[in-house]
């Protein structure tokens, strides 16, 4: 009976340590660059006001992740991965 306990806390541990090993594989740092941030929020701006939000109050988060990506997390915060913003940059047809 013990044996059968200690091989199921064994199994239950494997199965435990298998889910928390990606999640700091899929952990993505946040780049800060006050410039980038500004630039975005003036491009962002007629897009926020046409939705009727504040553009004052928006913050767009820059992710650094090379996949094609943005989402947004609540009513203030619009978040873009980097890899969005460099392949725009390298094709003019989108860019302003």
């Amino acid at each position: 009976m013990r044996q059968m306990r200690v091989r199921a806390m064994r199994l239950l541990m494997t199965f435990a340590l298998m889910l928390c090993l990606p999640l700091s594989a899929w952990a993505k740092g946040i780049l800060r660059d006050p410039d980038i941030e500004y630039a975005l929020g003036r491009l962002a701006g007629p897009i926020f006001d046409a939705a009727g939000l504040s553009a004052a109050r928006m913050k767009i988060v820059v992710i650094h992740d090379d996949q094609p990506n943005a989402f947004v997390a609540d009513t203030s915060h619009v978040f873009l991965h980097s890899g969005l913003l460099l392949r725009s940059i390298r094709r003019p047809k989108y860019r302003r």
